[in-house]
């Protein structure tokens, strides 16, 4: 029976609030694929009928790096692999 409740061992609960961790433009110097010289290539992944598709996203490429005000690439691509 369910309860509502998501129930975390420590490691998956210290590993959750790393991810909550407020990222800044120095993690994504370090870590970012998309990162050139402070601004955003924009390449981005998703997959579609089990097809990895790689896109350019046209609102972030050659623009000025957002993680400041949060980035979904970032979120969901490159902070699995700081964690």
């Amino acid at each position: 029976m369910s309860t509502g409740y998501l129930l975390l061992d420590k490691n998956s609960f210290n590993g959750y609030i790393e991810c909550m961790e407020n990222y800044k433009k120095e993690h994504a110097r370090l870590h970012c694929a998309n990162w050139d010289a402070g601004k955003c290539i924009g390449c981005d992944v998703r997959t579609q009928d089990n097809t990895l598709i790689l896109y350019i996203d046209s609102k972030k490429a050659d623009k000025e790096c957002v993680i400041d005000e949060g980035c979904g690439y970032f979120d969901r691509v490159v902070v699995p692999g700081i964690v």
